[in-house]
């Protein structure tokens, strides 16, 4: 629960933002909670795996719910975005039912989207409890540690086979990650399942570190900028065993970030400045890394793969790869005008219906609800880009936000990125709750 409002007369709440010093159970309890709603582990017990995000997810949703309930919190903005959650919900429902209801793919992710909104409404309430005004930057510091962490375990049970083997007797993972693992060249930690979507986690995840480190009134010291890269070393290596996209993607989006985030209202001076520091680091654990490990065929081998577009741009190839060339023979649309526009209500993955030959997320839109259901359901996206012109959440979320928008837009170009269990939904959904609760003056920007 927050600090009860004390309302003023010229409107709305303002919070107590003074916060006692977090205590380690607190704190240790809040970043259990947090791991357990952004990365959806499934624990393996016997032959049934039982995640604890299905437990804990509608148990902080109903308990945001009940507190909404008796009033002690506010819903606005976040009420008028779940309300556009339920009438898209509502449009994708009726015309599976329309077309048989065989294929609920797309309703049951927003079903999944409200559930984890509601559930991240109250960790951010949480968070704004146990740490007061610093509750922005901590969670963001939360959430960029849980990411690199599983970038290392991911790295890890490709190094070590032995680690591999006890980690998975606990964590079940995917018959195609387990394939992946086996050919030695992707992983996805505690993850289920994920691939290029992973990738596209780890690419936001990086991004998340680089604008909350770096964007400081300050410059950021030697000590601080070298722990900062070897962390995000870690999650470039954790997004380069995942898959390609989220490179691609993640290098648009710094490109992006030194070009125009130190603009932004609010932002520090030294953002940019800071960013290049880090960014020196980096590069520098690149070379190092690619010198010593340049005669290990494991490493060439990975690296081969990951970096297949760089390599064939230079060598006079040009801008293709193994995977643009699939994705060629993966854009094809229905047949009539009427599929075309309004849908066949086949997604392409439920089992009793025909399976697509294509992983495009925008092809795969097309053939479920239709050029106009696809409209409808992004349009939700566009909520989120508004969102992220609220001020009061400060220059880095409202980035972030931005950026993931653009995650989206672009990731549908290569698989479905929609709402599904791939770790950047909910961390949409919970910069989407930051934004909806942030007090008008009150927050620290996450500094």
């Amino acid at each position: 629960m927050i600090p009860h409002p004390t309302v003023l007369q010229s409107g709305g709440p303002v919070y107590n933002t003074r916060a006692p010093a977090a205590s380690l159970p607190a704190r240790i309890g809040l970043a259990l909670l947090t791991l357990v709603v952004i990365i959806p582990a499934k624990i393996s017990i016997g032959k049934v795996g039982a995640a604890p995000g299905q437990f804990i997810v509608p148990l902080l949703a109903l308990t945001f719910l009940f507190r909404t309930v008796v009033g002690q919190t506010e819903f606005g903005l976040a009420a008028r975005f779940g309300l556009h959650v339920v009438l898209v919900f509502c449009y994708v429902l009726g015309v599976a039912l329309l077309e048989g209801g065989n294929d609920l793919t797309i309703a049951l992710q927003l079903v999944f989207a409200i559930a984890v909104l509601l559930a991240d409404l109250q960790l951010v309430a949480l968070y704004r409890k146990v740490y007061g005004r610093e509750y922005l930057g901590k969670l963001l510091r939360t959430v960029f540690y849980l990411g690199a962490s599983n970038a290392v375990i991911a790295i890890g049970t490709l190094l070590s086979s032995g680690f591999s083997d006890a980690l998975h007797k606990v964590i079940a993972i995917s018959d195609d990650a387990t394939e992946h693992l086996s050919e030695g060249y992707r992983a996805t930690g505690l993850f289920f399942s994920g691939a290029s979507t992973l990738s596209m986690f780890y690419a936001f995840i990086f991004l998340i570190g680089v604008v909350h480190y770096a964007d400081s009134e300050r410059r950021i010291s030697q000590g601080r900028s070298l722990a900062t890269a070897v962390t995000l070393c870690a999650i470039l290596g954790g997004l380069i065993v995942s898959g390609r996209t989220g490179l691609v993607v993640l290098m648009l989006c710094l490109a992006i970030y030194v070009a125009l985030y130190g603009r932004l209202e609010g932002a520090g001076r030294y953002a940019r400045t800071n960013a290049l520091k880090i960014g020196m680091w980096i590069l520098m654990f690149a070379l190092a890394a690619a010198a010593s490990l340049v005669s290990n065929d494991s490493f060439v081998a990975i690296a081969s793969w990951a970096f297949e577009l760089y390599i064939n741009i230079l060598s006079g190839g040009g801008a293709r790869s193994n995977s643009t060339d699939a994705l060629q023979q993966m854009y094809f649309l229905p047949g009539s005008l009427h599929e075309i526009f309004f849908g066949t209500g086949n997604f392409g993955r439920a089992e009793s219906l025909p399976y697509i030959e294509s992983d495009v997320g925008y092809v795969l839109f097309i053939f479920g609800a239709g050029i106009l259901g696809m409209l409808i359901c992004f349009s939700i996206f566009l909520h989120v880009y508004r969102l992220s012109r609220v001020r009061a959440a400060g220059p880095k979320v409202s980035f972030l936000l931005k950026m993931a928008v653009l995650m989206v837009f672009i990731g549908n170009f290569k698989d479905v990125y929609f709402f599904s269990q791939n770790g950047l939904t909910q961390i949409i959904l919970l910069l989407v709750s930051v934004t909806c609760t942030a007090d008008r003056g009150k927050a620290d920007h996450g500094r």
